[in-house]
C-alpha cells in the first residue's frame, strides 16, 4: 500500500508541474498493471506490450525537461524499447522452467525449440542498428557518437546471433550459457551508449 501511495503521490506532482509527463505517466502506470501484468499468465505477447511503458522513463525525462514531445525524445524511447527483447528474452531463456513452473507464458516457454525466440531477439537487435544512430540524424550528437552507436549495436547483435547459431533449446545448458552472455552484453550496452550520446552530445552542443 506504502507503494501504492508513493506512485500516486508522484503521478499527482508530474500532473501539478507538467500536465504532459502526467498524462503519460499515467498512461505508463495503467498499461504496466491492466495490460501488462495479468497478460504474463495469459499470452507471450506480454512481453511486447509491457516493452511500451518499460521504454517510457527516457521519453518521461524528456517532457519534464522540455514541456513537449519531439523526435529526439521518442529516439530515446525507441532505442530503449527495442533493447528491452533481447535482454528480456535473454533472461526468459535462461530461466525458461522457472516462468512455467510460475505459469508465465513467456517466449521460450511456449516455444519451447528456442527458434521463435532467436528470430525476435535478431529482429530487434538488428533494428537496433539504425535506431541508435538516430540521435546523430536528429542532430543531437556527432561522428564520435556514431561510430561507437555502430560498434555498439552491431556487437550487441553478434551476440544473439550466437544465441540463434547453436540451434538449440532452452533447456539446454549450452544455450543458457550463450543467453547469459547475451543477458551481460545487454546489460553493458545500454549504459555506455547512452553515456556516449551525453559525453558526445556535450562537446557537439
Amino acid at each position: 500500500m506504502h507503494v501504492a501511495l508513493v506512485a500516486g503521490g508522484s503521478v499527482y506532482l508530474a500532473f501539478a508541474a507538467n500536465p504532459l509527463t502526467g498524462y503519460l505517466a499515467f498512461a505508463t502506470a495503467a498499461a504496466y498493471l491492466l495490460f501488462y501484468t495479468p497478460l504474463k499468465q495469459i499470452t507471450s505477447i506480454c512481453t511486447f506490450i509491457g516493452a511500451f511503458p518499460g521504454a517510457m522513463p527516457p521519453l518521461l525525462g524528456w517532457t519534464a525537461a522540455r514541456g513537449a514531445l519531439a523526435w529526439e525524445g521518442l529516439a530515446l524511447f525507441a532505442i530503449v524499447l527495442l533493447w528491452q527483447f533481447p535482454h528480456f528474452f535473454a533472461i526468459a531463456w535462461m530461466y525458461a522452467e522457472d516462468y512455467a513452473s510460475g505459469g508465465i507464458r513467456m517466449l521460450p516457454v511456449v516455444e519451447k525449440d528456442g527458434r521463435s525466440t532467436t528470430r525476435e531477439i535478431l529482429l530487434y537487435s538488428i533494428s537496433l542498428v539504425p535506431v541508435s544512430i538516430a540521435p546523430v540524424i536528429l542532430g543531437m550528437t556527432g561522428a564520435v557518437y556514431f561510430v561507437g552507436a555502430l560498434l555498439l549495436s552491431i556487437a550487441f547483435f553478434w551476440f544473439g546471433m550466437r544465441l540463434w547459431r547453436l540451434k538449440l533449446a532452452p533447456s539446454a545448458p549450452e544455450s543458457k550459457k550463450t543467453a547469459r552472455e547475451l543477458l551481460q552484453a545487454s546489460v553493458i550496452y545500454l549504459p555506455l551508449l547512452f553515456a556516449l550520446m551525453m559525453i558526445t552530445a556535450a562537446f557537439h552542443s
